[in-house]
């Protein structure tokens, strides 16, 4: 239920949100602030700006997208499956379905009209997919309004540790250009050597990097057998496993 003591819905309450910190405002508390918010969105869209209409419903999409992200990396850690059976462990979750029908719910007339309704639904779609390469195609490509930075890049963030605690899981090695592809990390300098600064995130995230082999790492994780998961390699080219996790999202 909504509550009488909020702010109306405006342009500028929604920037607010929005422009929490995640401590101060989680993510699931984020999504669930901006649901409270949807019937006086349909109301508003009849005589609102646009730009305050599909901004809210972008917005929401995206806080959906990123509970439920962020319930896909909680469930590998400690998880003894392998990647390879992701959705039938995690998806769907209330959060992927909410994001998945509120593309049903919101106004008809911007479908396909609406830059930012059409990239967030291109995303959405990609997420579910695990188009990894296309998500951050999306997320780079698009003109994302100024409010809305701050949500796509605290998505992004995430995002990223996602894909790490997959790979983590699943493999215990991979070069540096699949990981590259998988995060859509920026070369450096056309060599398939790690940045300063790309050293440094997957280091601190408890990736090793071995300059003799040209190989990443993975940090060792442990079912509850106290056997490895992460037994198998990327070393060569076996990305098909990873990048090949196409799910179907209908219309």
């Amino acid at each position: 239920m909504a509550s009488s003591t909020r702010q109306p819905l405006t342009m500028a309450q929604l920037t607010t949100l929005i422009n929490a910190s995640p401590s101060a405002l989680p993510a699931d508390m984020l999504a669930d602030m901006l649901a409270d918010y949807e019937s006086e969105a349909a109301m508003l869209s009849l005589n609102a700006e646009q730009n305050l209409i599909t901004g809210f419903y972008a917005s929401y999409l995206i806080a959906l997208l990123l509970v439920s992200n962020l319930l896909v990396e909680k469930t590998f850690h400690g998880s003894r499956c392998c990647i390879q059976v992701r959705k039938k462990l995690t998806f769907p979750n209330s959060y992927s379905e909410e994001a998945r029908y509120l593309t049903r719910r919101w106004p008809t007339r911007f479908n396909d009209k609406d830059r930012l309704l059409v990239s967030s639904k291109s995303l959405l779609k990609a997420n579910w997919s695990n188009k990894y390469p296309l998500v951050h195609q999306i997320l780079q490509e698009t003109s994302w309004p100024a409010f809305i930075k701050p949500l796509i890049a605290r998505f992004r963030d995430q995002f990223q540790s996602s894909i790490l605690a997959e790979l983590s899981l699943a493999y215990s090695s991979l070069r540096h250009d699949k990981l590259s592809t998988l995060l859509s990390l920026c070369p450096n300098q056309g060599t398939n050597k790690p940045s300063v600064e790309i050293l440094e995130k997957l280091t601190e995230s408890g990736w090793k990097w071995d300059d003799e082999k040209n190989l990443w790492f993975t940090p060792s994780t442990k079912n509850e057998f106290g056997v490895a998961n992460n037994e198998s390699s990327l070393a060569n080219d076996g990305m098909s496993g990873l990048v090949g996790l196409v799910g179907f999202l209908g219309e």
